[in-house]
């Protein structure tokens, strides 16, 4: 039977910023971290450009609780291109809870470095990978055998592979259609 998500208290000391959460994942550096803050519906055509959104040390400043905060999984030296990877920091595991059991998952994976309701009953769970992958074909297909492991050959689920991609920030809202304005993320787990 599946974990409840809903019911799962927070155990650990807490980040209480999203700087905080990105400093326990990546230690000093957090500054280069791609971040972005996209106002409403992620979705909407109107915040394409948001999506590039810039270092957190530069960017950072645009995440509020009224945004939809995310930030990516590994560095890069220049804009979030696959040409100027240089790491991947987080594997990152999405839909815990509805797409995923997550008694499964935790027996396949361990337990995560951090658990993240994005929205109810919804989780993404973030595993600090220790030392970090810096080449970026292993660390790709390192993506790609956990997601076959969780999902199988025959399930294509883009949204748990990509080294340039985003995963929510603690700190912030969901603004995706069909849940209540408002929603906020909320750090269930924290063992970064």
């Amino acid at each position: 039977m599946p974990d409840s998500l809903s019911s799962i208290e927070p155990v650990g000391r807490f980040p209480t910023t999203n700087r905080e959460f990105l400093e326990g994942l990546f230690g000093d550096q957090w500054p280069r971290v791609h971040v972005c803050a996209i106002p409403g519906n992620p979705a909407d055509p109107r915040y394409k450009g948001y999506w590039r959104g810039g270092v957190a040390l530069d960017a950072l400043g645009a995440c509020t609780l009224a945004t939809n905060n995310y930030y990516c999984v590994g560095l890069f030296d220049g804009p979030r291109q696959l040409v100027n990877f240089r790491a991947l920091v987080v594997l990152g595991i999405d839909d815990v809870g509805p797409k995923l059991d997550p008694a499964r998952v935790r027996s396949l994976l361990g337990p995560p470095s951090y658990r993240l309701e994005t929205s109810p009953a919804n989780e993404q769970w973030g595993y600090v990978i220790d030392p970090p992958l810096e080449h970026g074909d292993g660390a790709a297909e390192f993506q790609h055998r956990v997601r076959v492991l969780l999902t199988g050959h025959d399930v294509r689920d883009p949204g748990m592979e990509g080294l340039n991609r985003y995963l929510r920030l603690p700190f912030g809202t969901n603004g995706k259609p069909g849940y209540p304005p408002g929603t906020r993320t909320r750090l269930w787990g924290w063992d970064a």
